[in-house]
Formats: structure tokens, sequence, C-alpha cells
């Protein structure tokens, strides 16, 4: 899949997210009450963070699968690559690796894991 098509659609799901927290946050123009209970809302918004906390993770994934198969990078570059995965499969099995969690939230970390990939861990 294109890069630029991996953006997109991980702009799309942030997008649906923060309308879905929007939404759940909406009051009756009427009587000016909210339409959900403070602990639906609370659920809306903590779910709606998990999704975009997911659709990071997958955008990360893919990118990073798509950049191993030579894919060059949205301004045009392609990256100095340590790893050649035969199939696209390959290269997300590479990504996934054996562990059951990846903490994409430490920045440090996913430089790390990006460096075992790419010289300098570019891009």
């Amino acid at each position: 899949m294109p890069l630029a098509t991996i953006l997109i659609e991980f702009k799309a799901a942030l997008t649906q997210c923060e309308a879905l927290v929007v939404n759940a946050h909406k009051t009756d123009s009427a009587t000016g009450q909210p339409f959900l209970t403070p602990t639906d809302k609370e659920q809306v918004t903590t779910a709606a963070f998990l999704n975009m906390f997911i659709a990071w993770e997958n955008f990360l994934e893919s990118t990073i699968s798509d950049l191993m198969m030579g894919q060059a990078t949205i301004g045009g570059k392609a990256p100095t690559k340590f790893a050649s995965p035969p199939t696209r499969a390959g290269a997300q099995a590479m990504v996934i690796g054996t562990r059951p969690h990846f903490d994409y939230a430490n920045h440090d970390n996913v430089r790390k894991f990006v460096s075992l990939y790419f010289n300098n861990g570019y891009p």
C-alpha cells in the first residue's frame, strides 16, 4: 500500500475518534442537558483514545513494513534498509516479531526498534 494511503487512513481514523468524543459531549440544545452521563462520556472518550492509539500502532507497523519492502517515503527518499523481506507479510512478521506487545508510546523504544531495520533509524 502506498505510504500516502497509509497516512490518509491514519488521519481518517483520528478524525473519526475525535468526532466520537465531540458527539459524546454534546448537550440537548433545548435543555442544555448532556445526552450522556459523565461515566458514559468517560468511557466513550477512553475508547476513542484507545482506538487512536491502535491507529498509531497500525500506522507505524504498516509504514515500517512498506519501507522494508523498498517503498520511498512521502518525500520521495528511500531509506537505507538493513532488511529485505521477500513479501509484505514477511515484513509485517518481522515488525511484529515475537513480543506480545510493543510500547509504541515510548519514542526511545521506537527509535531503537527502527534502527534495527534502517540506517540511523531513518525515516
